[in-house]
């Protein structure tokens, strides 16, 4: 059986709430991600999600179990469903990373981009 679980505190919590993305529906999500991308990996991990207004960027650091999503860009700058919008992408792109750790076992120097990767 595959389960994510989603840990959050307060403030993310509050955050959540905003964007209305619950809990339950968002380990779900995470959960048939896993199982579409690797059915025969049955897994029992856990996410920390830490949304803060401290943050511009988000990032997930390799070898953790923290989603750090940066949510001051969103102050007063765009509505409601930009804002969503922009922080489901961020969600899914850290989840991403999440899973080159932890399932996929890739090495954090393995993604790092120089600008002469990048031009």
């Amino acid at each position: 059986m595959v389960k994510i679980q989603v840990r959050y505190g307060k403030k993310t919590a509050d955050w959540f709430l905003r964007f209305g993305i619950e809990r339950s529906k968002l380990q779900k999500a995470f959960s048939l991600l896993h199982e579409k991308e690797f059915p025969d990996k049955k897994i029992n991990k856990f996410i920390n999600i830490k949304a803060d207004t401290r943050y511009l960027d988000s990032g997930y650091y390799f070898g953790s179990n923290t989603l750090d999503i940066g949510v001051a860009p969103f102050r007063k700058k765009y509505d409601k469903k930009s804002r969503r919008r922009i922080f489901t992408r961020d969600l899914l792109h850290e989840f991403r990373h999440w899973i080159q750790d932890k399932l996929l076992k890739v090495k954090e120097k393995e993604l790092d981009y120089t600008a002469h990767i990048v031009t």
